[in-house]
């Protein structure tokens, strides 16, 4: 799902991790721990939930991050079997063309899309 960061702040045990409230149009607020260096408050950003699988079965599950839980993750091209950067995750303001060709879908065809904040 696309979410929305609504608060950025370090990770209290580490320099490289960031600790984040995300919005998934849900209840309440996603914290996420994420390593990426390319995101920040207000980012729209591709989310994998809790229960979500990516590409080589890789099983998105609740996690402990050096002592703080993280319910999901924030996800790149690679992550995504979309394309080759890894670099960072996707943010929505910026789309890759090589995923805008990939993601083309007719309106007829194309599923409902959830924004996944409010």
């Amino acid at each position: 799902v696309v979410g929305q960061v609504v608060e950025y702040g370090k990770h209290p045990d580490s320099d490289k991790l960031s600790l984040l409230k995300v919005d998934v149009a849900e209840e309440e607020l996603l914290q996420i721990i994420c390593g990426a260096p390319n995101h920040k408050e207000g980012d729209k950003v591709v989310v994998a939930k809790i229960g979500a699988v990516l590409p080589g079965n890789f099983k998105i599950k609740k996690a402990k991050v050096r002592g703080v839980e993280s319910l999901g993750m924030l996800c790149s091209e690679v992550e995504l079997g979309l394309g080759e950067d890894g670099d960072g995750i996707i943010r929505m303001q910026i789309i890759p063309a090589g995923i805008q060709k990939k993601c083309k879908l007719s309106v007829k065809s194309a599923p409902p899309l959830s924004t996944g904040y409010r």
